[in-house]
């Protein structure tokens, strides 16, 4: 907010010692003689005149006055405090994680090393939202590491290869510089675009972010909303994970995870729920 960064500034030197001086010093201080000025001197002599009291007598009624009224503001304020306490402690509590209902048409997901027998998260959300070509899914954007790389393709060659009598097809583009084409000029399919990023990269919650904010700028190119679009942030590394997150904290954005809700005997998830997850932040850069 640009009028609390004005009254920090004001108030703290260590952030701009030139305006807290001008304003907080010089201006308030100015002002605030000024006013007294204007109230005990030119206000109290003009109805000690009118009156026909002494004006010293004046002065200090005004003085008590003034005392008053900040006792008064300095009670209200701590009174508001209380109240503002007892209400936010009988506020009922918001669920901001729940089932994820409906399918999306744009999706942002991570690729992990896959296991035998077993889907990794970025399947299972495909699976999600395709909904064996029923879904709304129409664009997909994996973010994949150099080491897993071999193994998600061959996953996702499987899952295009069986969609190919679905009403939603699936075509994946392998090769990254493959540009990502609009509904009108390729009707109902779903293209996969494969984001292969550097160890390092994974690794960095901040290059993270700023790719995912690219992949919303492309969607926006294709004429998606960002509403239409939702990232999952189940596989990969935490820290890539945590880069999803960020980007994806503004109220504009959605996110799900991929939660596992039984397992057998072996340790082994038998069933997964795709979750939505609510946030609703403004985050920005702090200055140094």
């Amino acid at each position: 907010m640009k009028g609390s960064r004005f009254l920090e500034k004001v108030n703290d030197p260590g952030q701009n010692w030139v305006m807290y001086f001008l304003v907080g010093v010089l201006g308030l201080g100015v002002l605030g003689n000024g006013v007294a000025n204007l109230l005990l001197e030119d206000l109290a002599g003009w109805l000690a005149e009118a009156l026909n009291f002494p004006k010293v007598l004046i002065q200090l009624a005004m003085l008590i006055a003034i005392a008053l009224l900040i006792f008064y503001g300095i009670y209200r304020t701590s009174r508001n405090e209380r109240l503002q306490e007892l209400l936010s402690a009988r506020v009922q509590s918001q669920t901001n994680v729940v089932p994820l209902i409906g399918t999306y048409c744009g999706l942002i997901t991570i690729a992990s090393k896959p296991t035998p027998d077993r889907k990794t998260p970025a399947e299972e959300a495909i699976h999600f939202h395709w909904q064996q070509g029923n879904g709304n899914l129409r664009y997909c954007w994996v973010i994949c590491t150099q080491d897993v790389l071999a193994a998600n393709l061959e996953r996702l060659r499987a899952i295009a290869a069986t969609s190919v009598q679905s009403p939603t097809p699936i075509t994946l583009l392998e090769n990254p510089d493959t540009p990502l084409q609009p509904l009108q000029a390729v009707g109902r399919i779903v293209q996969i675009q494969i984001m292969v990023i550097d160890w390092p990269s994974a690794q960095d919650p901040n290059f993270v972010k700023h790719l995912v904010d690219r992949i919303y700028l492309q969607a926006r190119s294709l004429s998606i909303a960002p509403q239409a679009v939702i990232a999952d942030y189940t596989g990969g590394i935490k820290s890539t994970s945590a880069g999803v997150i960020l980007a994806c904290s503004t109220p504009e954005r959605s996110l799900q995870y991929t939660s596992a809700r039984y397992y057998d005997d072996a340790g082994n998830p038998q069933g997964v729920e795709v979750m939505q997850v609510k946030l609703s932040y403004r985050l920005k850069l702090a200055q140094d």
